[in-house]
């Protein structure tokens, strides 16, 4: 009998993609960490530990890919759900507080803080 850490649940549903996650430990005063599988089927998304923030955005799911699990060290994974393209466009982000809005039609601004100082990124999507 599978037990609840053992499953897997929906994180994220864009198109006819979904994302699915399990849950493996969290980092130490942050956030969960999670493992993905996907339908259909993206290996890059299983060979990683991921956090519990995504953003959807048009026909993109931004999610946060983790470097460490002890420290804040995290990528932003985009997958274009229409042609399941996956990409890294943003790399090692030292913050594990996150947010994302979109602005001006095929931008979003993505904010990132920590106890020190905010960051702000912001990227245009086509």
């Amino acid at each position: 009998m599978e037990s609840n850490s053992e499953k897997y649940t929906l994180l994220v549903q864009k198109n006819n993609f979904q994302v699915f996650h399990k849950w493996v430990g969290e980092i130490r005063f942050g956030p969960e960490l999670f493992i993905l599988k996907s339908l259909p089927t993206i290996q890059f998304l299983e060979t990683g530990i991921y956090g519990d923030w995504c953003f959807t955005h048009k026909n993109f799911i931004f999610l946060q890919k983790w470097n460490s699990e002890k420290n804040a060290d995290a990528d932003i994974i985009q997958i274009n759900t229409e042609t399941l393209e996956i990409s890294t466009i943003k790399k090692n982000i030292l913050s594990v507080f996150w947010q994302a809005k979109a602005i001006e039609g095929n931008k979003i601004e993505f904010k990132f803080t920590n106890i020190q100082k905010e960051f702000i990124y912001n990227l245009n999507i086509s």
